[in-house]
């Protein structure tokens, strides 16, 4: 299996985003799993960033080593890596996939006489084909990366478009919320007040609408 020579190699965050697009295009259902190295800032402060870099090549060869050429990996920023498995969006299966990753990972990573056990926080989105967006899904994905860094008994989380608890809808919402101000989604209306003695206009109500591309037009 190749084997990435260099961090350089790795995709960056907006070709790894371009990459996501084009198979979820090609695939029925796509998950996102975001990996953080945790307190990698550490690593780098006391033993400087070369090291570091070794390190995380060797994080990112040992994950496609462990879940092989059918994922794509890619590097969304300093210490986080993004992980997309296409043709799939059950929760449950991507429960195993961070458990498989906790536990590969238990076996030290050795660089110069040092040596370095990995630990991660991981948030994971699912998707099924007819409800995708390339930016919702990434926002959704960083959510629950955040979620997964506050939980103070698991360091995962997972949020799918299937999640109907209050929890995950609210999330769900906030991510989306992030999108909808950069397209333009929240349109103004004007609700007119009416005098019920005359029946005469007197003046106006402004009201903010979310028009979501999925669940129609939203109200307060």
């Amino acid at each position: 299996m190749s084997q990435h020579t260099s961090l350089a190699t790795i995709p960056n965050r907006y070709a790894f985003i371009d990459s996501i697009s084009k198979q979820a295009s090609r695939s029925a259902s796509i998950s996102l799993m975001l990996v953080d190295v945790v307190r990698f800032s550490d690593v780098t402060t006391s033993l400087g960033i070369h090291v570091g870099d070794r390190f995380l090549l060797e994080i990112a060869n040992r994950i496609q080593l462990l879940f092989g050429t059918a994922v794509s990996i890619g590097r969304i920023s300093g210490d986080v890596f993004g992980i997309v498995f296409p043709n799939e969006s059950n929760e449950t299966v991507m429960r195993q996939m961070f458990e498989r990753l906790v536990e590969h990972f238990k076996t030290p990573m050795h660089y110069d006489g040092t040596a370095f056990i990995a630990d991660f926080n991981v948030g994971v989105v699912c998707s099924i084909k007819n409800d995708f967006d390339i930016t919702s899904f990434v926002s959704r994905a960083e959510t629950a990366l955040k979620q997964a860094k506050e939980n103070k008994y698991e360091n995962y989380f997972a949020l799918t478009k299937l999640d109907k608890t209050d929890t995950g809808r609210s999330l769900a919402l906030k991510a989306d919320l992030k999108r909808a101000l950069a397209q333009n989604e929240l349109e103004l209306y004007y609700q007119p007040k009416v005098d019920l003695t005359t029946l005469e206009v007197v003046g106006a109500e402004c009201l903010l609408r979310w028009n979501h591309p999925l669940d129609g037009v939203l109200f307060p």
